[in-house]
């Protein structure tokens, strides 16, 4: 019994000691809970700050995307105008084998039909003067006419038929003939009358050349002789003759004048040697007494003439071509800055399988490109869009022309070289094809004259503000031509009138309408983004259809 009750009590302690932990613990529980709490709150934190962490870089990322989406359309914009830009670079370029007749394709334009057979190569010159010649063939062709009718008149036949020429005289009486107002320029009366005026034909006709070219130095010499004998003819009368070419060279010291001016130092010292010997030849006739033998009418009205002959000589019209009609010489297109100052450059030509060096320019009057600076704008390796009056790249890689089969043996370099030596009065059998692309580009008709007139008229900008498609601005450059205010008009008249006109393979209605406005990023070519005029009727176009497939 006493060992039960032992037994008792000791597990009533236990028990007594289990509830008091029991309790003591429970208790330290309750006591407890503010610092599990904040440990929990700390670890929460750090949980919240790792998730922050982590959140941050993709709260960047979408900033940075924000960002990108609202830069893209100012990015987009200068990367929608270089499209713009080489899409009507290739449009320009294009423009030749969209207009002209391919090599091996039959042409349905009459001017331009003869191509296939120009392929073949033809001749380097023909009736002008060599490439690299000097630019005074007319002007020794002139001294030797005169030296021939000097030599034959007073060598080869004086003392057997007297003076077999004196029909050829100006004779201002009965005897006169219209003939002898030109005939009468190349007489002489003796050795010192011929060197002379050789001399002052010689000088001054090399200068007016080198400015204008050999056919235009042979019309100023024919204006003025003829008028100045004119003008002596009216004048003077009774049983005389006059002779010489005094007249004609006195209109050549004005003409060489006036054409060597420019705002450039050197231009500036040679207009005032020039300019001051005109001066006082004129002059001198004008207020010295009458000498005898002497044509002092002739001399005047030669000077005079001479500014007529310069407005002649610098109007850009052939008369052989009465359709190229360019507006710029090719030393202002040079001049203006064109061709990224790489047209002159040193090239393999594929076409005659020869290396041009350097010195191609030299081939043309040096006044061309004086003030230049030869390295950047006319012979430069690498194109610079800087140096282009517009700021803009037009025009594609010689190899492109080469490969088209465009390019032709005497004109390596291309339709500017071939328009250089057109100017100073080369003459071949591939006149016609060039001026027939120059026609179909830039003639009153062209593509491109009448697309820049468009782009202004729908715009509602001036017809001279270089915002409007600088690229074709460009284009025009290179060929010769900027646009007028004269021809704007002209052209803008029917576009504003509501008339339609056709540009660039579109229509345009007339300024307000809806229909018919060109695309942006039009091309053209085939089936690129070109709405083609619609045909009058089916009957008229199955007609057209007929009629195309019976050309091809």
């Amino acid at each position: 019994m006493a060992g039960r009750a032992l037994s008792i009590s000791c597990l009533a302690v236990a028990t007594a000691g289990s509830g008091i932990a029991f309790s003591g613990g429970w208790r330290s529980q309750t006591k407890a809970p503010g610092l599990h709490g904040e440990f929990q709150q700390r670890e929460q934190q750090q949980q919240q700050q790792q998730q922050q962490q982590q959140q941050r870089p993709q709260q960047q990322q979408q900033q940075q995307r924000q960002q990108r989406q609202q830069q893209r359309p100012q990015q987009q914009r200068p990367q929608q105008q270089q499209q713009e830009q080489q899409q009507q670079q290739q449009q320009i370029c294009s423009l030749a084998t969209s207009h002209a007749c391919r090599p091996g394709r039959p042409s349905r334009s009459p001017v331009l039909r003869r191509s296939s057979e120009l392929a073949r190569p033809v001749e380097k010159l023909e009736n002008g003067r060599k490439a690299s010649g000097l630019a005074d063939t007319a002007t020794c062709a002139l001294c030797l006419l005169c030296i021939a009718v000097f030599c034959y008149e007073h060598v080869a036949v004086v003392g057997r038929a007297g003076f077999p020429l004196r029909s050829w005289y100006l004779w201002h009486d009965r005897w006169f003939s219209p003939t002898q107002l030109l005939t009468a320029v190349f007489c002489h009366r003796d050795y010192g009358h011929l060197s002379s005026n050789l001399f002052g034909l010689y000088v001054f006709g090399r200068t007016v050349e080198g400015e204008v070219g050999g056919l235009r130095l042979l019309a100023a010499f024919t204006i003025c002789g003829v008028l100045a004998n004119v003008a002596s003819l009216l004048w003077m009368r009774g049983h005389i003759a006059s002779l010489g070419a005094s007249g004609a060279v006195f209109g050549l010291f004005v003409v060489a004048t006036l054409a060597t001016f420019r705002l450039e130092w050197r231009s500036c010292v040679r207009f005032l040697v020039l300019g001051q010997f005109a001066f006082t030849q004129v002059n001198g006739e004008v207020g010295s007494q009458a000498r005898v033998g002497v044509d002092k009418v002739a001399h005047v009205a030669g000077a005079l003439a001479g500014i007529l002959a310069f407005m002649v000589v610098r109007c850009l019209s052939f008369p052989d071509y009465p359709d190229f009609k360019p507006n710029m010489t090719p030393e202002e297109v040079l001049r203006a800055g064109s061709f990224g100052g790489t047209y002159f450059r040193p090239i393999f030509s594929r076409t005659t399988k020869k290396q041009y060096g350097d010195t191609v320019h030299q081939e043309f009057p040096s006044s061309w490109f004086k003030g230049l600076d030869l390295a950047t704008q006319v012979t430069s390796s690498r194109y610079q869009v800087e140096v282009n009056k517009y700021r803009v790249k037009s025009g594609l890689k010689l190899e492109h022309w080469e490969a088209s089969g465009w390019m032709r043996e005497q004109d390596p370099y291309g339709w500017f070289q071939w328009y250089c030596r057109f100017f100073l009065g080369r003459r071949t059998r591939d006149d016609q094809r060039q001026v027939g692309r120059w026609t179909a580009a830039i003639g009153p008709k062209g593509r491109w004259r009448t697309f820049l007139v468009g782009q202004c008229v729908r715009q509602g900008i001036s017809w001279d503000d270089p915002a409007a498609s600088p690229v074709t601005r460009q284009t025009l450059q290179h060929w010769g031509f900027a646009l007028t205010k004269s021809e704007f008009e002209r052209l803008a008249i029917g576009i504003r009138a509501g008339k339609r006109v056709a540009y660039m393979g579109e229509v345009i209605p007339g300024k307000g309408a809806g229909k018919g406005v060109p695309q942006k990023g039009a091309v053209a070519g085939k089936g690129v983004g070109i709405r083609k005029r619609p045909a009058a009727s089916s009957s008229s176009g199955s007609a057209a259809q007929k009629r195309r497939k019976t050309m091809s």
